[in-house]
């Protein structure tokens, strides 16, 4: 497509080969300008595929006038690349502007042709026309040769650019203006030049274009200048079809915008030329097809699916015309050499246009010589060529194995890795060997040989080769082959994949001994693909799983703390009591100051507080065991763990509390407690009364209580020391007693619980303090101790309960409020001054102190 430049004459008329540079005017290099043209030509000769190389050379000789090395370096760039449209305009005004002789004339007409070859441009087709107007004697002159001459240049023109919408226009008026001329000259006495003038005036009012307007306008105005009897109105028809091309061109303007000069060539541009394609694709006008497909190009020379798009754009409208298609793909592949679909489309398109095997034979080595990039690209043009020598008639045979034969090395030497799994060479190289030439022996050395390559460890290839010896009727080969692969380390599944096959073809062309021989053979192969899926199966489980784990937010430090305080009820509790007003210390109560506060009225709950549900009365104390009985082990609405109301006062000196020997809870009035509970929608709520003036404040269940020293010295062990245990969680992983021990001045004793089944830690401690002010200081510290950078939640310790129901009161109906004092023993509450309870409660003997945590384990201990 590219025919080398003929050989450049001086513009003196001196022989060609004087390289003197004194064509149009003396040299004007400086000295760095020639250090720059000798550094330039060492690059260029080292590497003549450097495209901004080139152009710098050439900037470089044209700014220092030397011409002939100029006409070199740009015919030397101009067969390696295509030139851009400021390229060839820079190129051709120097050529014309040299044109002294006949042979400058030629040499620069020849360059217009190449010129327009490249990519639509407007102003090169119309540079082009005027050079032939003003340079060209006998177009100049109006000969019959000159007019033909013209006449061919023009409507080529008009083929390449005349429908282009914003500029096409120019192009019709230069053909215009020349005819006018012609008709002038003869003083439009030749009615048959005036026609012509007129026919190409209807004919761009036809075209969509912007200045159709304008070209109407120009029509009326040659009109009234004919002589009086030449002059014709505009016709209806012409009119009419004025009338299509103008909404045409309105219904496009939007797209001209979007495509209008000037803009950048980024993704949005593309876009915009290809929904303009999708448009005039739609109307189905090939003509216009083309020329925006053309625009497109030119702004987009090395997108290489924009030309496929084109290329495949012609094949289907314009079958007929295949030179037309074959001449798109050879300027396709000089833009985008190194892509193998453009090479094998061109190939493809020779043979349709039915070009000898030599012009086939020199584009498809062109095409493995011009750089190309992956596997992809090399195998699509071994295809087009295999393809073509298959068809010939009669085959080449010899061309087409020793073509089969040139590209499997290829491949495997330039991609060892590269595995093809539709299996397009080997399976159409064996097939050839099997039908073409008739040679089975041939055709299964081709797979032996594909099954010793990369491509042999992959199921798609045994199962080929079985294909085709089932093909040829050979069941025992195929039985043969079943054979080997099962035994082969193939990709995950493909074990599993040709042992299903080979257990189909035996049941249906096999015996049930070899069917049966097949079931022993695969049965370890299926069952290990059996155990892969389940275990990838639970695989995936787990990143899920896992990946469901970080999407969670990453908390900070101090946001966990404040998440843990907001779920745990002893900060609650603290939180809680730090707002309502301190109780004062009492004594423990007597038993008719606690009849008395029975019988108090409960104080009414603050303004705005939300009070909770009456299912369970305010105050009640639910047991944990009862917590752990329900099926979501929630707390109840509205019944937070309360402190602990006075105990009952002793009947006798049996110590059985007045509820009776059943009893094992005390109640009391709200009005003697200080509730810290939380209501219905989750905000704390406070309920603040008169505290009872003898019975002592006992901790909250699990709760964080702000200590009082009279109230943690009415604790007290077996041999009647003084003695005071704080409850810490939040401890780190690990964490040892002694190491615990050292955050708390005073203590006497750690305790880490463990799990009985497990063994393992709880996570919490008991910590012994020798005195009660020592406890109170832990307790002030909660949330402030550190261990290891963990913050610790310190309260007072109150064990869990180990009742199991609400329990009724001495009133015989369900009590309104529970008290929770010491635990004396399994069974229910017992009182710090009371008696055990009935039912077998094991309490601290009667008139004795209460027992402390170590005696109760211990007696838990005994009884086990």
């Amino acid at each position: 497509m590219d025919e080398e430049m003929p050989t450049a004459a001086p513009l003196n008329g001196g022989d060609s080969s004087d390289d003197s540079d004194s064509d149009f005017e003396e040299i004007e290099a400086s000295e760095k300008d020639m250090d720059l043209i000798t550094s330039l030509e060492a690059e260029l000769s080292s590497n003549s595929n450097l495209y901004d190389k080139h152009v710098e050379y050439i900037a470089v000789l044209r700014r220092c006038k030397m011409h002939e090395r100029l006409r070199s370096a740009r015919r030397a760039m101009h067969k390696l690349f295509p030139f851009s449209e400021a390229l060839w305009l820079e190129w051709l005004e120097d050529e014309v502007a040299g044109t002294l002789h006949a042979t400058d004339h030629a040499r620069t007409e020849a360059l217009f042709d190449s010129a327009v070859q490249d990519y639509l441009s407007i102003p090169i087709w119309a540079r082009y026309l005027r050079f032939l107007q003003e340079c060209d004697p006998i177009v100049k002159a109006h000969t019959d040769a000159g007019l033909q001459k013209f006449r061919s240049a023009a409507e080529r023109a008009l083929t390449a650019g005349g429908m282009h919408l914003p500029a096409g226009g120019q192009l019709w008026a230069a053909y215009r203006e020349y005819e006018a001329g012609v008709a002038a000259q003869q003083g439009h006495s030749d009615r048959e030049q005036v026609q012509r003038v007129r026919d190409l005036f209807y004919r761009q009012l036809k075209v969509p274009l912007a200045n159709g307007d304008a070209a109407l306008a120009a029509l009326r105005q040659w009109e009234a200048s004919l002589p009086a009897g030449q002059a014709a109105d505009v016709p209806e028809h012409v009119e009419r079809a004025r009338a299509k091309a103008a909404a045409a061109a309105a219904a496009r303007r939007a797209h001209e915008a979007a495509v209008a000069p000037g803009r950048p060539a980024d993704t949005d541009l593309l876009a915009a030329y290809m929904a303009y394609i999708k448009l005039e694709e739609a109307e189905g006008d090939p003509a216009r097809i083309a020329a925006v497909y053309e625009r497109a190009v030119a702004a987009f020379p090395v997108t290489a699916y924009l030309w496929a798009a084109y290329g495949r754009s012609l094949e289907q409208r314009l079958r007929g015309v295949p030179g037309v298609t074959s001449a798109v793909y050879a300027r396709a592949v000089r833009n985008c050499p190194w892509v193998g679909l453009l090479w094998a489309r061109w190939l493809r398109a020779l043979e349709r246009g039915g070009a000898p095997e030599d012009e086939h034979a020199s584009r498809f080595g062109e095409a493995l010589a011009a750089g190309l990039q992956g596997e992809e690209d090399y195998l699509a043009v071994y295809l087009a060529r295999l393809d073509c020598l298959r068809r010939r008639r009669p085959p080449a045979l010899a061309d087409l194995r020793s073509t089969f034969q040139a590209a499997s090395e290829a491949m495997a030497a330039y991609f060892p890795d590269f595995h093809d799994p539709q299996l397009r060479l080997q399976a159409y190289w064996a097939d050839c060997e099997l039908r073409l030439v008739s040679d089975p022996a041939a055709a299964r050395a081709v797979w032996e040989a594909t099954l010793k390559s990369v491509s042999g460890r992959h199921a798609a290839t045994w199962a080929g080769y079985v294909a085709m010896e089932l093909d040829a009727g050979e069941v025992a080969a195929a039985r043969a082959l079943y054979r080997r692969c099962v035994k082969r380390d193939l990709e995950p599944g493909g074990g599993a994949m040709l042992a299903e096959a080979w257990l189909r073809m035996e049941r249906e062309r096999g015996s049930a001994e070899e069917l049966f021989e097949a079931e022993l053979r695969v049965e370890p192969v299926l069952a290990e693909a059996a155990a892969a899926a389940e275990a990838a199966a639970n695989a995936q489980a787990a990143a899920s799983a896992q990946a469901a784990a970080h999407k969670a937010p990453q908390l900070s430090r101090d946001e966990m703390r404040r998440m843990r305080q907001e779920r745990d009820p002893n900060f609650r509790a603290n939180a809680a009591s730090s707002k309502a007003p301190a109780a004062p210390a009492a004594a423990v109560a007597q038993p008719d100051a606690a009849a008395a506060a029975a019988a108090a009225p409960a104080a009414p709950a603050p303004m705005g507080a939300s009070a909770p549900k009456r299912k369970k009365g305010l105050g009640f104390v639910e047991p944990r065991d009862a917590k752990r009985a329900r099926p979501d082990g929630a707390t109840s609405a509205g019944a937070a763990p309360m402190p602990a109301a006075a105990p009952p006062a002793a009947d006798g000196a049996g110590g059985k509390p007045n509820g009776g020997p059943g009893a094992s809870a005390a109640f009391t009035s709200a009005g003697q407690q200080n509730v810290s509970t939380i209501n219905e929608q989750g905000e704390p709520m406070e309920v603040a009364a008169a505290p009872p003036p003898q019975a002592p404040a006992a901790p909250a269940q699990g709760g964080a209580v702000e200590p009082n020293p009279s109230q943690i010295s009415s604790q007290s062990t077996g041999d009647g020391g003084a003695a005071a245990t704080a409850f810490v969680k939040n401890l780190p992983h690990g964490c040892g007693e002694g190491e615990l021990a050292a955050v708390f001045e005073g203590a006497r004793a750690v305790r880490l619980p463990r799990d009985r089944v497990t063994d393992r830690l709880k996570g919490f401690a008991y910590v012994d303090f020798d005195t009660p002010e020592a406890l109170a200081a832990a307790v002030a510290r909660s949330g402030q101790a550190e261990l290891r950078g963990f913050r610790l939640a310190v309260a007072v310790s109150a064990p869990p309960s180990g009742g199991r129901g609400r329990g009724r009161g001495d009133h015989g109906g369900r009590g309104d409020h529970s008290g929770r004092g010491d635990r004396g023993g399994r069974g229910g509450f017992g009182g710090a001054g009371g008696g055990g309870g009935g039912g077998g409660n094991s309490g601290a003997a009667a008139g004795g102190a209460p027992k402390s945590n170590a005696e109760f384990r211990k007696m838990l201990l005994e009884k086990k």
